[in-house]
């Protein structure tokens, strides 16, 4: 088996069809999924040579793989999917989807997409291949991933995430992204709260500025009647250390146009600044 194994991998790395034939008879063959093989090996004319072979375009590796899930060129991708490869195979909780949001490119993504992959697919780790490519700041795959509508719930949550977090460029980069697909007022979730709410208390002043950029409705209360204006009033006033970043937000939000008289769950931002030694 490993002979044939070393063969089978010299004949893909060199996408050689003729070095492929004298290895169809072989009866061991078929146990190492060669069209996954070829898929992750991005050896279309070998690809082609297997399928017309009659092997199994859904095989798995033995890592569970298929050659949907090995796939990052975009012309072997539409083959398989032309020859039944399923969008909807699992392996490890993982899709096709979520392993192209990861690793592969725009094309990719949008031919699943465009196959039926589901957009909202949970894998073990409860998260969609659009909270996969966030986490992994792959901006261009999270715009290729918006081009068809995630469940609110999901947006919802990787919009608190990056509020809370948005500090550095990609981060920042990839909440832009979002910003031009779903509303910056979007949840709020169990929880979380309203983006904006959540970058004030978590000083995200960048992420902070570029959710009212995109239109994020400053005096908005949260369920509990707080603005984000008094949220960022209150940690900037919290706790002995100084909290260079909460006063920025504070500034951001007023040169904004927050108001510091707005009732907020009986006490407005301005009283509870003058009540902790702020002047706003």
């Amino acid at each position: 088996m490993s002979m044939l194994l070393t063969a089978l991998s010299g004949a893909l790395r060199a996408d050689d069809p003729a070095a492929l034939t004298p290895l169809l008879a072989d009866p061991g063959l078929a146990a190492l999924a060669p069209v996954a093989q070829a898929a992750s090996a991005g050896a279309l004319g070998c690809l082609e040579r297997l399928l017309g072979a009659g092997f199994d375009v859904n095989a798995r590796r033995v890592d569970e793989l298929t050659a949907l899930h090995l796939s990052t060129d975009l012309k072997v991708t539409r083959r398989l999917l032309a020859a039944g490869a399923s969008v909807s195979a699992v392996a490890y909780g993982e899709t096709p989807l979520h392993l192209a949001a990861a690793n592969a490119g725009p094309p990719v993504i949008k031919a699943l997409l465009a196959a039926g992959a589901d957009p909202n697919a949970l894998n073990r780790h409860e998260t969609t291949p659009l909270g996969a490519a966030c986490a992994l700041q792959r901006v261009a795959a999270v715009e290729a991933l918006l081009t068809q509508a995630p469940a609110p719930e999901t947006t919802a949550r990787i919009l608190a995430e990056l509020s809370q977090r948005g500090q550095q460029k990609k981060d920042l980069a990839v909440l832009k992204a979002l910003l031009k697909a779903l509303p910056a007022d979007h949840g709020p979730v169990p929880g979380f709260g309203f983006p904006l709410h959540l970058a004030a208390n978590a000083g995200a002043v960048e992420a902070l500025a570029e959710l009212i950029a995109a239109g994020a409705v400053i005096d908005r209360p949260d369920p509990q009647g707080r603005t984000a204006l008094w949220l960022a009033v209150s940690a900037a006033t919290t706790g002995l250390n100084k909290r260079p970043r909460h006063h920025a937000v504070v500034q951001a939000l007023l040169a904004a146009g927050a108001d510091p008289a707005h009732p907020s769950g009986g006490q407005s931002p301005r009283a509870l600044a003058a009540a902790r030694g702020l002047t706003i």
